[in-house]
């Protein structure tokens, strides 16, 4: 079993699975305000892949143990971050920043060509624990979003917040 955080008051420790799903529904659900239900539900299923890394796993328990002092945290949102980069670029800018803001394009590229390597090995744990992560048939960006840039922009920070809304109160219930 992986796990999306360490161990709350009651001793438990929260299911990555569940917080994946969690966070899905979730945004799908803000997201669906502005038409983006489905590209939201992918956002929340995707950014925190990067935690079935083994690295980011022994991360979490060893800091629950208290014996990882003064190191940073293995990156745990270039997986998420590189799935949507191979079904709506763009979307990967939301998951890069769900812990941080919102970076380039450029900045981007340059961050997940330093993270591939992680990336793709949290990536083929991932799918092989939850197979659904890509959409049957890539998803719908609406069309007004498409032809401007600046309705891209604005359509890309109401994902991000919707995203990083969800995450924090799916992790907020589980502490």
């Amino acid at each position: 079993m992986s796990y999306a955080h360490s161990r709350n008051e009651s001793g438990d420790r929260h299911d990555l699975v569940a917080h994946l799903n969690a966070v899905a529904a979730t945004t799908a659900r803000f997201a669906d305000r502005f038409g983006a239900s489905e590209i939201g539900y992918y956002l929340g299923l995707w950014h925190d892949l990067g935690k079935y890394s083994p690295a980011f796993q022994r991360y979490l328990l060893a800091s629950e143990a208290g014996t990882w002092r003064g190191r940073a945290s293995p990156d745990h949102k270039a997986a998420g971050a590189q799935v949507a980069m191979e079904v709506v670029e763009p979307l990967a800018l939301p998951l890069q920043g769900h812990h941080g803001g919102l970076t380039s394009p450029v900045e981007l590229k340059s961050w997940l060509n330093a993270h591939k390597e992680a990336a793709r090995d949290a990536l083929e744990l991932a799918q092989a624990r939850l197979p659904e992560i890509m959409p049957v048939a890539g998803l719908a960006v609406p069309s007004h979003v498409r032809a401007d840039p600046l309705a891209a922009e604005l359509f890309l920070r109401l994902l991000y917040s919707a995203l990083v809304d969800a995450d924090y109160l799916d992790t907020e219930r589980h502490f």
